[in-house]
């Protein structure tokens, strides 16, 4: 009795791992061009990184910094896909 009892728990012990691993690897193998969320995020930013382009034409209108303007476009856009997949990441894991 005392064997089928240790082995009745080995099992479900190893049945929790295999879980414990299932769900790991379902939070790292989410793809981001799979979720809306990023699209959504990347279209916001977007808008700002077109904002933030027109405003620093506006400053460097006087000074040499186009070069800079071209730069600064690509950050928000950049956070802005982060920033999409993440929060749309982090409601399908709370929806689990």
């Amino acid at each position: 009795m005392k064997k089928k009892n240790k082995r009745k728990k080995e099992r479900k012990v190893k049945k929790k791992d295999q879980n414990i691993k299932k769900k790991k690897t379902k939070l790292f193998s989410i793809n981001p061009f799979k979720l809306y969320g990023t699209y959504i995020g990347m279209a916001i930013g977007l808008l700002l990184s077109f904002i933030t382009y027109k405003s620093i034409n506006v400053i460097c209108e006087f000074s040499k910094c186009k070069g800079t303007s071209i730069i600064l476009i690509l950050i928000p856009l950049i956070i802005g896909f982060i920033a999409g997949w993440t929060i749309h990441g982090l409601i399908n894991i709370i929806k689990e």
